[in-house]
């Protein structure tokens, strides 16, 4: 499939580009919108082995770049990329009620594993456990079909936020839910992290809930080199397993062995929201977290004013060691994290207003911000990307030849329907 000649458009007039804050910022190798006419965003998007990318999002559209068959509804979408951003296949996974992604990742078989939530209960979905929303894990092959899929959860509602591919080639779950019954067990009450761990069929393995009694979400999950893993978490709880609360939401970071077994958890926040996103193992042990805060106070400082970028750096035994807070005098908020060659970080996320860290700003909505830090959490440099209405990134992972790409969604090429959009970078000095 040819790219989209709306692909060409973003190299110029309102999407110029920002100026570094400590170095020159990548410029970009290429960009793709891409999707139909009912509104599409991207979630998340991971180089595949042997090369190209696979992203995933959720289209009500049916026609442009989806191709069916098609449901009904909210459905997921799943794209197959190559290194210079062609289309080389793409799947509409759901069924006739809403069906929502969250996440996409390459498994070592050379197919992929997708994690979304939905409501139906036909079409690809068989399973549901009740009127409410399930989690759904789906394993497809190498050219997109699907292999197996699973409905888990109870009879109240599930939310999917992240899932992994695991060395025994199976995988790991978190998610949010209320439920206490199905595969779910009773738990401290309200809404609580789940996370389940499923071999490489699907079936569970084991799933434990973690939280207290008022509002605790999970976010992201990634694996540590023991065999645990470290969770990123929202919580308004102080009691059950959250040990610590600053005030409404915090972040909250779980350590937890191979068999689920919590090892620590630590709150991390101000007097404000303060919302997760995403995590990261880190070499030496720890993680590094990112989301969004609105405090100034506690264990945050430097807010710029309204919402920053909050990026948090643990060591191995959950102990702080550095936190920085990036934006403007707006609403800034991160969405992913990853790891570079050189021991920094490239974020992704959203941003609104010119001022402290943000050097342009193209719209009277939001725009895409990517960010690279170093090792100690320093700024090397920052790009916004957008125009008059709403862009934003959702996912970034790093590129073969050293730069990044990121995935989201744009609004400003299309008169405020959203379109799905990839940009990649040109790779970067080492941090």
């Amino acid at each position: 499939m040819m790219l989209n000649e709306r692909t060409l458009l973003l190299t110029a007039g309102c999407f110029i580009l920002s100026i570094a804050s400590a170095q020159p910022a990548p410029p970009i190798d290429w960009q793709l919108v891409m999707g139909g006419s009912n509104g599409d965003a991207l979630e998340t998007i991971h180089p595949v082995p042997g090369g190209g990318y696979i992203t995933i999002g959720t289209t009500r559209s049916s026609n442009g770049d989806i191709v069916g068959p098609v449901h009904g509804g909210q459905e997921i979408w799943v794209v197959r990329l190559s290194e210079s951003g062609m289309i080389l296949w793409q799947k509409v996974l759901g069924g006739s009620n809403d069906d929502t992604a969250s996440e996409v990742r390459p498994t070592a078989d050379g197919g992929f594993l997708v994690l979304g939530n939905t409501l139906s209960n036909n079409g690809d979905v068989t399973g549901l456990h009740g009127f409410n929303q399930d989690i759904w894990v789906v394993k497809l092959n190498s050219a997109g079909a699907i292999v197996w899929q699973k409905a888990l959860g109870g009879s109240l509602q599930e939310n999917g936020a992240s899932i992994r591919p695991t060395p025994d080639g199976g995988s790991i779950v978190v998610v949010s839910t209320l439920s206490v019954n199905g595969d779910v067990s009773p738990h401290n009450g309200g809404l609580e992290v789940w996370v389940v761990k499923l071999d490489g069929a699907g079936n569970i393995q084991w799933a434990r809930s973690y939280g207290g009694t008022s509002t605790d979400s999970g976010t992201d999950i990634d694996l540590t080199s023991d065999g645990g893993y470290v969770l990123s978490c929202i919580t308004s709880s102080i009691d059950g397993d959250v040990s610590a609360n600053h005030g409404y939401f915090d972040y909250w970071v779980l350590r937890l062995d191979a068999a689920g077994s919590l090892l620590w958890e630590r709150s991390f926040g101000g007097t404000l929201d303060d919302y997760t996103a995403g995590i990261k193992a880190t070499a030496d042990g720890g993680c590094v977290v990112v989301g969004g805060s609105y405090s100034s106070n506690g264990d945050v400082t430097g807010n710029h004013g309204f919402e920053d970028v909050w990026v948090l750096k643990l060591d191995a035994d959950g102990t702080l060691e550095w936190q920085r807070t990036l934006g403007g005098p707006g609403t800034d908020d991160g969405k992913a994290i990853q790891r570079t060659a050189s021991g920094g970080y490239v974020i992704t996320g959203e941003t609104r207003a010119v001022g402290g860290d943000v050097t342009e700003y193209y719209g009277g909505e939001t725009d895409m911000w990517v960010l690279e830090l170093n090792a100690t959490g320093d700024l090397l440099w920052q790009k916004t990307l957008g125009g008059p209405f709403w862009d934003g990134g959702r996912g970034i992972d790093l590129t073969a030849e050293g730069g990044c790409i990121v995935a989201g969604y744009n609004t400003s090429l299309s008169n405020f329907n959203f379109d799905a959009w990839i940009v990649k970078l040109a790779p970067f000095s080492v941090g």
